[in-house]
């Protein structure tokens, strides 16, 4: 991209934040080069690349290396750096994947990335042994599968009790009980547990004949399947807001309903 200068010259932006270090060409394989729009200048910038690593500007200077994997981790955002739940629900998952015959298993076309993060939003003053405090850090990782959890099992994903939307789950405690809602199974504290102040559903879906299964409706949420001799049993829940004021039951102390409660 050009951008004009009062003097008429016109500087390129592109490259000179990439020769600043505060930017890298990357490619969906994860190869140094530029990506479109500028494919015709891949030489150019990876040059300008190298150099700047070389010459350690930048996001390059005082690089170090304080941990690594080849092989996959499994990590819940919720105990990692801020960061990380900003970045990765952006990358798509791999495409499939396969189980070899020596046990391991190939992914195919996973999400790969590189996340520079300011000290703000990685370690900041609580930073690991190598790493010294306020420090920006990169990470360079590849997503190979991820899934939405229910840290307290109350039928509600943890990403929807972020009311607030900040993306800190600490920070929403409806019934300021200091109990954050992803971590209280009463989140509205009205003595009704969230999971039965959710409406529930059960289906079964029979594939010896060719039945499909169910697309939820708005606001419903998976909580257990079994199959047993090609029939599948789907258990799901609703979030309801029964008086139509615009807050759910669930986060309404006022309404006590036990949906699962017989009679």
């Amino acid at each position: 991209y050009e951008v004009d200068r009062d003097d008429g010259s016109y500087l390129f932006l592109n490259a000179t934040i990439i020769s600043a270090a505060y930017a890298i060409p990357l490619s969906p394989n994860n190869q140094k080069m530029v990506v479109p729009p500028n494919p015709k200048l891949a030489y150019a910038f990876k040059e300008l690349y190298l150099e700047a690593k070389e010459e350690k500007r930048g996001l390059w200077k005082d690089e170090k290396v304080f941990e690594s994997t080849v092989t996959p981790v499994k990590f819940d955002l919720t105990n990692l750096v801020p960061g990380w739940n900003r970045v990765m629900p952006e990358f798509n998952i791999a495409e499939s994947f396969i189980e070899n015959g020596d046990g391991t298993i190939s992914f195919a076309n996973a999400g790969v990335g590189v996340m520079f993060l300011p000290s703000g939003l990685a370690f900041f003053a609580d930073s690991p042994p190598g790493v010294p405090l306020y420090s920006n850090v990169i990470f360079k990782f590849e997503l190979y599968q991820s899934e939405v959890n229910d840290h307290d099992l109350d039928g509600v994903p943890s990403y929807l009790e972020d009311l607030n939307g900040n993306l800190n789950l600490n920070d929403d405690d409806t019934d300021a009980n200091t109990l954050p809602n992803y971590f209280d199974p009463d989140d509205d504290g009205d003595g009704v547990l969230t999971i039965n102040e959710l409406e529930p559903k059960e289906y079964t879906v029979d594939t010896n004949i060719g039945e499909t299964e169910p697309i939820f409706a708005e606001k419903e949420f998976e909580i257990s399947r079994s199959e047993s001799l090609g029939i599948i049993t789907i258990k799901t829940v609703t979030i309801v807001d029964s008086n139509n004021d615009g807050l759910d039951d669930y986060l309404d102390e006022n309404i006590t309903i036990n949906y699962n409660e017989e009679g």
